[in-house]
């Protein structure tokens, strides 16, 4: 089947180009399925809902086979992943670490490069095709959630027994030392 300028194949999730380049769609729920994407090499791997992926058991096996021989590709800067997604979820706090905060325990990951990582905030009001109704969706989430989803909060989590606020009333909000001697 012909789509927008390449020919599908649905039975294997494939879209070839006309130049010969290939965009592959691919599931990843278990372990197991990781194997599906080894022994490769892809000039862009994207990863949709990338707090869904275990750090150490999948997604950095996977991201080992963003690599490229092909000259325009290391010319543009090799290849590149690529990751969406929103707060929450079992993933979520090394997400943060990487991504956001870009700090991990350098023990155990010796040659991350904290250039090589960053984030890009999308937010509601950011797109402008969004339908009529869906901020009431989300505020009609349960609050953690909400303020995941809906106000982009990475350290809103179930089960929090505190919650540490980085502003308050529009005030950068952070603790202030007493000078109380122990």
């Amino acid at each position: 089947m012909a789509f927008v300028g390449a020919d599908y194949l649905s039975g294997k999730r494939e879209f070839w180009m006309a130049n010969k380049s290939l965009v592959k769609a691919g599931h990843c729920e278990t372990r197991a399925d990781v194997s599906k994407f080894l022994s490769t090499q892809w000039d862009r791997i994207i990863f949709d809902e990338v707090i869904t992926f275990l750090l150490d058991e999948m997604f950095l096996p996977i991201i080992s086979c963003a690599r490229s021989s092909k000259p325009q590709v290391i010319a543009e800067g090799g290849a590149q992943v690529w990751a969406g997604t929103n707060p929450g979820g079992r993933g979520a706090r090394w997400v943060k670490e990487w991504f956001l905060d870009r700090e991990v325990d350098l023990e155990r990951y010796p040659k991350y490069n904290s250039a090589q990582w960053g984030y890009v905030p999308g937010y509601l009001d950011d797109n402008p095709y969004t339908e009529p109704g869906y901020r009431d969706t989300l505020e009609n989430l349960p609050p953690v959630l909400r303020a995941q989803w809906l106000h982009g909060d990475w350290d809103a989590f179930e089960g929090q027994f505190f919650e540490f606020l980085k502003q308050k009333d529009g005030v950068d909000w952070h603790v202030r030392s007493m000078g109380i001697a122990a």
